[in-house]
């Protein structure tokens, strides 16, 4: 297969909206945030009204309960309660100003620091083969060979090319042309050896959980 080669230079703010896209969408901070919601809604809605009546009502049961004991314990519960709620409110407050504004403030700093830095910004030639990757930037030339690459996924307007977990070569499709974008398609197919995992339109060899897997062989 013929090799492709490409020349583009990212754009800093889109590349910083992605960068939020990916953290916002992060199914560990959307749980984190909705359990502490829902921890909150239960608080608010058993432990502050609910429970201390409940008690109360067993008290009642108890012969030698008197009125003003109840009435005492009720009251004592209830601050209690109010003050172990006002202390898990503020410790969600600050869950949610730490995720909602510090770690994006972490990134929002982090792309200051590397937009100065022109091989992340600068022009950039990417030269794909079906062995490797060659990328060529202003001060630097960089080789990875496909069996050394983490992950490709295709999103609407990007190619992502993971190294690691945690770095990647970021390219807008617009960057190909069309016969470009499918032929690097294809060549992603014809991978020889360990291959990455690969998540591109029309194809993807995502291992599938074997639950998933089971439902189909019971399917077929």
């Amino acid at each position: 297969m013929e090799d492709i080669t490409i020349e583009t230079k990212l754009n800093p703010k889109e590349l910083l909206g992605l960068r939020y896209r990916f953290f916002f969408t992060n199914p560990r901070i959307i749980f984190a945030y909705l359990t502490g919601l829902l921890l909150v809604f239960l608080m608010t809605r058993y432990i502050d009204t609910a429970q201390p009546f409940r008690d109360a009502v067993i008290q009642l049961i108890n012969k030698n309960s008197d009125p003003a004991s109840i009435i005492l314990y009720i009251n004592t519960y209830s601050e209690a309660a109010s003050t172990a709620f006002t202390y898990f409110l503020k410790i969600f407050i600050y869950g949610v100003i730490f995720i909602l504004v510090f770690l994006p403030y972490v990134i929002f700093v982090s792309h200051l620091n590397s937009k100065k830095s022109r091989k992340t910004y600068g022009k950039t030639i990417y030269n794909f083969t079906t062995e490797w990757i060659k990328v060529s930037g202003e001060t630097y030339i960089r080789e990875d060979l496909w069996t050394s690459i983490y992950k490709v996924k295709e999103l609407k307007t990007w190619l992502i090319i993971y190294i690691s977990k945690a770095s990647a070569y970021y390219l807008k499709k617009t960057a190909f042309s069309d016969e470009q974008l499918n032929k690097f398609r294809e060549l992603l197919k014809t991978i020889e050896g360990p291959t990455p995992i690969i998540e591109i339109k029309g194809y993807s060899n995502k291992p599938i959980p074997a639950s998933e897997e089971e439902e189909e062989q019971m399917e077929e």
